[in-house]
């Protein structure tokens, strides 16, 4: 090995990284910072009033988040990447002890039915904003770690994904299906980058998926019964056999197939706008919009169509 590659194979340390901070970036995020303490405090005033609450309550707040933020910021940036592999195990216990603080009375905090804040006292905090975090650097330090193995070891696989999987249990306990999902999505995209077969990938998401599917129809006819019974004073025998009576296959055959339609149409464009997309941030946020539009247009287009097919006789 030459003494170029045997450089390139190990990490610097800390101390002995030279630079400067970029003034440009430094500047402007100082200035939207300042920028945000200008608006808060002279658009909180008024409202402040209505809470009765002195004149400056919110501004203050904002201040000291800022702070606050700054110096995580700050000790993040100080933080050597060989401190948090070596510890990497908290950041899997954070994960999960965020997510079960929520369902603890006194800590946890529900808003609209939704059971996903920790009350700090000062503060609401969503849980799952750190979690996404907080998993994603235990990821990379994982297929970092296993890069060998994840490719060819089942076990190796299994595991972040049983991790995610277990996360994802208590987000849909919340419930928060946005979050859940995007936790499957993060995951499923850093292992495949990090090395596992794609083939691997599909396998195992063929199985889960009726898994999921059932969890989501179990959530939505509980949420439909819930309205119905709850807020619409309907009673709950003759919601729950009329659901049944006029259940027809039809309704099952088209919803299945409106979603692979659907599904097909979205991965498409996005693969024909990703493929065709410019250099740069302004090419690719260009080629966003447009595959958005295009798979929105023509998703409202075959729902049409298919309806039509389905329910028309």
């Amino acid at each position: 090995m030459s003494i170029l590659e045997e450089r390139a194979g190990q990490a610097t340390k800390l101390e002995q990284i030279t630079g400067r901070y970029d003034p440009v970036l430094l500047g402007l995020a100082l200035l939207m910072a300042g920028f945000g303490v200008v608006m808060v405090g002279s658009s909180s005033i008024a409202i402040a009033e209505g809470h009765n609450v002195g004149p400056f309550h919110y501004l203050i707040r904002h201040v000291l988040f800022l702070t606050l933020g700054g110096a995580l910021a700050l000790a993040l940036m100080r933080t050597e990447l060989k401190l948090i592999e070596r510890h990497n195990h908290l950041l899997l216990f954070g994960c999960i002890a965020l997510l079960g603080l929520v369902f603890f009375p006194g800590i946890g905090h529900t808003v609209n039915g939704a059971q996903r804040w920790i009350n700090l006292g000062v503060s609401k905090f969503q849980a799952v904003e750190a979690v996404k975090l907080l998993l994603i650097i235990w990821l990379a330090s994982y297929v970092v770690r296993y890069r060998d193995d994840i490719g060819e070891k089942w076990s190796t696989l299994l595991k972040p994904l049983g991790v995610a999987g277990f996360l994802v249990a208590l987000l849909l306990l919340q419930p928060d299906f946005g979050s859940a999902a995007l936790i499957l999505a993060i995951t499923g995209g850093m292992v495949w980058l990090g090395g596992a077969r794609i083939g691997h990938l599909l396998l195992i998401g063929a199985g889960v998926l009726p898994l999921l599917v059932g969890v989501g129809d179990v959530i939505g006819i509980y949420g439909g019964f819930l309205v119905g019974t709850e807020r619409l004073g309907f009673n709950a025998t003759t919601y729950l056999k009329n659901t049944a009576d006029f259940l027809e296959m039809r309704d099952i055959v088209s919803s299945l197939a409106k979603g692979e339609v659907f599904g097909f149409i979205a991965a498409l464009m996005g693969c024909y706008y990703g493929m065709n997309s410019a250099r740069g941030a302004m090419g690719v946020g260009r080629a966003t919009k447009g595959s958005v539009v295009a798979a929105a247009i023509l998703i409202l287009a075959a729902n049409f169509i298919l309806t039509e097919a389905f329910f028309s006789a």
